[in-house]
């Protein structure tokens, strides 16, 4: 009978990436899980006081599988800041948080891979990056000033679902609204 220990194995441990999830990085896996995307300049303005830092933090999320991670590109080449989508381990804290941000109301993503695909491929992202910066302004302004604070903040697809059993519908087109 032997009592020795074995040994450690080469493979990671894939509960160990949950131990260097903290809480602001808790914050920021509810905020994708809500919002599917946000840029480095809007993680940066909601949660961190210097751009470095919140590129090193990002890295090593991304790095963990805990978020995924894409650039734009155009004719040019890449443009604007890295954008942000859960990854692996931040879909496994957030399971059921899909809507498809194309609202064709498809099945929900196999992975977190194809999450990402489709929140990229969508046609929405500028219109989720607009939304998402009048909202991570917010964000900052409460997290700069005293007595401030940002008490809720639905997502557009969030909204849109709740008012909706209510028969409010929103308006697609700012011209066509009629008062």
């Amino acid at each position: 009978m032997y009592s020795r220990v074995p040994s450690a194995s080469s493979k990671p441990d894939p509960l160990a990436v949950f131990g260097r999830v903290v809480p602001r990085d808790r914050a920021l896996l509810a905020l994708l899980a809500e919002h599917y995307l946000l840029s480095t300049d809007q993680i940066t303005s909601a949660f961190f006081d210097s751009r470095r830092t919140a590129q090193r933090r990002l890295t090593i999320l991304h790095r963990l599988d805990v978020l995924h991670r894409f650039g734009r590109s155009s004719h040019a080449g890449r443009y604007g800041s890295l954008l942000y989508t859960l990854g692996p381990v931040g879909l496994q804290l957030h399971p059921t948080a899909y809507h498809d941000p194309a609202g064709l109301g498809g099945k929900p993503p196999r992975s977190s891979l194809e999450r990402a695909k489709r929140i990229a491929a969508s046609g929405q992202v500028n219109h989720l990056l607009g939304v998402n910066q009048f909202f991570t302004d917010l964000i900052a302004t409460a997290r700069r000033t005293a007595d401030a604070r940002l008490s809720r903040w639905w997502s557009e697809q969030h909204a849109t679902t709740v008012y909706a059993q209510a028969g409010i519908r929103p308006v697609n087109d700012i011209r066509n609204l009629t008062l």
